[in-house]
C-alpha cells in the first residue's frame, strides 16, 4: 500500500464521516445508517486501492529489451547493506498487533467462564454469568449478568435484538478494517458511531408506545453502573450512550428525503476525488485484437526512458545493487532478466523475473532495486502516454 492509497482512503473516510454527522444530527434513519456505516469504509478502501490498477493495460505483445547492465563485485562492494523499509515494518508491526488484540478480544468474550445456559430461543442462547456486572450479546449468544436481574425482561429483549439483527457481524467487519487501518483515527470514530447506532436499533425493538418509553428509560437508569462493556460486544448499560439513547427513544424515525439524498451525493464525491487523482483507462483509444498482434518491438512513437538517459540508469543500478556477500565470497556469477512495466504515469509496476537465476540472492537483489526505481518518462503512442513492458538483463560478475 502506497502513500497515495493512504491519502485517498483517508480523504474518503473523513468526507464520509463528516457527512454522516450532518445527516444524523438527530439520530434518524437507523437501518439506513447501519448500511452506510459498514458500506462506506469498505467502498473507501476499494476505491483507494484501485489506484494501483488505474493505469490502463499494457500494449499486448510489446516489450523493450534494454542493454545488459553489468554489476561487478569487489571487496568493498561485497559487504551487506541494510535495506530495511522502516515505514513498511512499522505499518506491518502495527497491523499484526491489531490482529492479535482483535483475536484475543474475540476469544475473551466468546463465552465467559462459568456461564450457565438458561434458555434457547431458536438460534439464540441465553446464558447467566456471575463474574461480570454487565449484560451483553455476541453473535447468537446473550449473556445476562446476575447483577442486573431486576430489569431482566428489558435486558433480554434488548440483547436478543442485537443478536437477531446480526450486529456482531458489523463489529467484526469494522474491527478488521481497523486492523488494516490501525493508524487512522477516523476508523475508531466510525466504530463508535456504529455501536451507537446498534444500541438505537435494539432500543427501538424494545419500545412500542409511550408507556414503554418511560419504563424502558427507568430500566436504563437502574442498570447504569459505570462498568465498561467488552469492546467486541453490544451492551445494555453503556455509560457514554445513556443520555443519547433516552433522547432517541422519544424521537420519531421520520423520513427526511433531503438527508437521504446526501448518501449518493457523498458516493459521487468519493468517485470524484478518485478521478481527480487518477487517469482512467477509458480515455485510451481501444485497440482491436488484430491491431495488438501487429504491434512489435519498437513500434511506439517513443520508448520509456529513465530520467537522465541510459547512463543515469546504469549509474543508479551500479550504486544501488549490492552484490550478495555470500555469493561474492564463493566467486559465483550469473545473469538475471527482470521484467517490469513502466506505466503511463511513469511508475514502475508488475516487477517479475523473465529469466531467474538459480541463486535466489541474485533474484531478490535485482527485483528489489528495480522495484525501488524512481519514476521514468513514459513511452508515447499517437501522442498519448502508454504503459510498456521492459526487460532488463543484469549481469553479476566478479571484478577481474
Amino acid at each position: 500500500m502506497s502513500w497515495m492509497n493512504i491519502i485517498l482512503i483517508s480523504t474518503n473516510l473523513i468526507l464520509g464521516y463528516l457527512v454522516y454527522l450532518k445527516m444524523n444530527d438527530r439520530g434518524r434513519h437507523l437501518n439506513l445508517n447501519r448500511w452506510y456505516l459498514i458500506g462506506f469504509p469498505l467502498a473507501s478502501i476499494a476505491l483507494g486501492m484501485a489506484y494501483h490498477y488505474s493505469e490502463g493495460s499494457v500494449i499486448s505483445g510489446f516489450a523493450i529489451e534494454l542493454p545488459i547492465v553489468e554489476i561487478n563485485a569487489s571487496m568493498d562492494a561485497s559487504t551487506e547493506i541494510s535495506t530495511i523499509n522502516w515505514p513498511l515494518w512499522l505499518y506491518s508491526i502495527g497491523m499484526v498487533l491489531s490482529v492479535i488484540q482483535f483475536s484475543w478480544s474475540l476469544w475473551k468474550v466468546r463465552k465467559p467462564q462459568g456461564a450457565k445456559l438458561l434458555n434457547t430461543l431458536g438460534k439464540q442462547r441465553i446464558y447467566l454469568i456471575s463474574d461480570k456486572q454487565h449484560s451483553y450479546s455476541l453473535f447468537n449468544s446473550v449473556f445476562i449478568s446476575e447483577y442486573q436481574l431486576d430489569n431482566v425482561e428489558f435486558i433480554v429483549e434488548h440483547e436478543l435484538a442485537h443478536s437477531r439483527q446480526k450486529h456482531s457481524i458489523d463489529i467484526v467487519l469494522i474491527r478488521l478494517i481497523r486492523c488494516f487501518l490501525w493508524f487512522h483515527p477516523v476508523v475508531y470514530l466510525w466504530e463508535s458511531k456504529m455501536k451507537e447506532n446498534h444500541e438505537y436499533l435494539a432500543d427501538k425493538v424494545c419500545v412500542n408506545d409511550e408507556t414503554d418509553v418511560k419504563k424502558y428509560s427507568y430500566a436504563l437508569f437502574a442498570s447504569y453502573m459505570g462498568v465498561s462493556i467488552p469492546e467486541l460486544a453490544n451492551g445494555f448499560n453503556k455509560k457514554s450512550l445513556l443520555q443519547k439513547r433516552i433522547i432517541q427513544l422519544k424521537t420519531q424515525n421520520t423520513f427526511n428525503m433531503k438527508k437521504v439524498i446526501l448518501i449518493p451525493a457523498v458516493l459521487a464525491g468519493v468517485v470524484l476525488t478518485m478521478s481527480i487523482q487518477l487517469k482512467t483507462s477509458n480515455n485510451e483509444t481501444p485497440i482491436s485484437q488484430a491491431q495488438k498482434s501487429e504491434i512489435t518491438k519498437g513500434e511506439i512513437d517513443s520508448n520509456p526512458e529513465f530520467v537522465g538517459g541510459m547512463s543515469a540508469m546504469i549509474t543508479y543500478l551500479q550504486e544501488n545493487i549490492k552484490y550478495p556477500k555470500t555469493l561474492a565470497n564463493e566467486n559465483i556469477e550469473d545473469k538475471v532478466f527482470v521484467k517490469f512495466v513502466v506505466s503511463k504515469s511513469g511508475k514502475i509496476k508488475k516487477v517479475s523475473l523473465a529469466k531467474a537465476s538459480e541463486h535466489e540472492a541474485f533474484n531478490d537483489e535485482a527485483t528489489r532495486v528495480i522495484s525501488n526505481m524512481p519514476d521514468w518518462k513514459p513511452g508515447t503512442k499517437d501522442g498519448k502516454a502508454v504503459s510498456a513492458e521492459m526487460t532488463l538483463p543484469i549481469q553479476f560478475t566478479m571484478a577481474k
